[in-house]
């Protein structure tokens, strides 16, 4: 009986002794890991985390990491995977940097991401990483002008104002004068402020419909506006200046005028343009005068090239412009001064800005700046009758019209050598 008793005991403790090692065997030993990281910043307009370019931890596992599983936390939604990372290299020091495109689904409800550290042997811990989420306030571009028109110096002063709570990084105008927008100018170094005044003089490129101001922040935020630039009914030839006929010594190069292309040209060229100009300068010991291609019979001899007169090989082909001095003290005249110092000149149209006005009919107008004569339509001056319309035929039947600013006339004791400075719009046809 003893001996039965004693076998029964070693088989108990033989068999407490195997559940022991059995249970041993599934008990997984569990290590805490060490997570370092900053607090980060998403900004939910640029797409960008700060103060890193990516959301990242260091993480010291005794046990190796596994695999780690990233969760977005928000206030208002479920925990949501957005990462997972295998670690390639040591297990035991990993630095994990999470793709900023992971937050792509974040809102300003987010605290941070949740870490569930899985290790080699099975066993499983946590970290969190601070992460927080903001909209910043976009930059705003305001008090522009929907409208401009270039001055008579094809200049545009753009105004107005761009603000950033951000503080404004950089601000940028664009035109169209190609096709697509292309950058004209950048105005930066702006240390930051949050409101700029704008004032930036735009110089008229050709086939320019509109500018774009564009404001950047310091978050890359932008605004635009866009300003319509009208296409201009004219085209404007600013600070031409005339000279006369010369001397029989003295070769003159830009006495006349070629409307279509803005050209002057001089005595040496008058032969072979007799169809092309459009009107001349000359200057006698009494005056000094704006001419008709088709009035010069009497006066032709005067222009010399290297002292060569010219002579007129085909009369009938030279243009009969006619020419009209605009004298202030009627309501249509004083109109079109109005326009021109406004900068409002909506056409050069006989019934537009022309309406109300007897249309030309001089060959020539003759400078005064005396009292005597007085300014009348066949006499300028370049203070208070300073406008002439001229009217230059074509080739089809219609005209074109110029409008001639005179701006300054230097009648020389040489009356050869005067000159006479304006401004000279002409005429667009569709």
């Amino acid at each position: 009986m003893k001996k039965i008793t004693k076998i029964l005991t070693l088989l108990v403790i033989a068999g407490l002794c195997i559940f022991t090692a059995c249970k041993k065997d599934d008990v997984k030993i569990s290590s805490e890991d060490e997570v370092v990281a900053g607090d980060f910043t998403y900004n939910l307009a640029t797409k960008k985390v700060t103060p890193n370019e990516t959301v990242n931890a260091q993480i010291t596992s005794p046990a190796g990491v596994k695999f780690i599983y990233c969760y977005l936390v928000r206030s208002n939604a479920p925990d949501s995977i957005i990462y997972t990372y295998y670690p390639t290299e040591d297990a035991n020091n990993v630095n994990l940097e999470i793709p900023t495109e992971s937050f792509l689904s974040a809102t300003t409800n987010i605290s941070g991401v949740k870490l569930s550290i899985k290790h080699l042997d099975n066993s499983s811990d946590e970290g969190f990483i601070n992460v927080t989420a903001f909209t910043p306030p976009l930059p705003k571009l305001t008090d522009f002008p929907t409208e401009l028109l270039p001055d008579d110096n094809d200049k545009i002063v753009i105004t107005g104002k761009a603000s950033s709570e951000n503080g404004v990084k950089k601000i940028e105008i664009f035109d169209d004068s190609a096709g697509d927008f292309t950058l004209v100018n950048t105005i930066d170094n702006l240390n930051d402020a949050q409101e700029v005044d704008v004032n930036y003089t735009y110089t008229y490129r050709s086939g320019t419909a509109n500018l774009k101001v564009l404001v950047t922040d310091n978050f890359d935020l932008k605004d635009s506006i866009n300003i319509n630039v009208p296409v201009l009914p004219y085209t404007l030839y600013s600070d031409v200046t005339m000279g006369a006929q010369g001397t029989a010594s003295v070769t003159v190069n830009n006495n006349f005028f070629i409307a279509a292309t803005g050209q002057l040209l001089g005595s040496c060229e008058l032969a072979s343009n007799e169809d092309n100009m459009d009107f001349l300068f000359y200057a006698t010991n009494s005056n000094a005068s704006f001419y008709s291609p088709a009035n010069t019979s009497g006066v032709a001899k005067n222009y010399r090239c290297n002292g060569v007169a010219w002579t007129i090989n085909n009369p009938s082909a030279q243009k009969a412009t006619k020419f009209r001095v605009l004298v202030t003290g009627s309501s249509s005249t004083d109109l079109v001064y109005a326009k021109v110092e406004a900068n409002e000149i909506a056409d050069l149209t006989d019934d537009g800005l022309f309406a109300g006005i007897t249309v030309p009919g001089s060959s020539t107008v003759k400078y005064s700046e005396t009292e005597t004569p007085s300014p009348t339509a066949s006499f300028f001056n370049a203070s208070t009758a300073y406008l002439i319309w001229a009217k230059i035929p074509n080739a089809d039947g219609t005209s074109t019209n110029c409008l001639i600013r005179v701006k300054e006339v230097n009648y020389a004791s040489t009356t050869g050598l005067s000159t006479v400075k304006c401004d000279i719009f002409v005429q667009k046809h569709d």
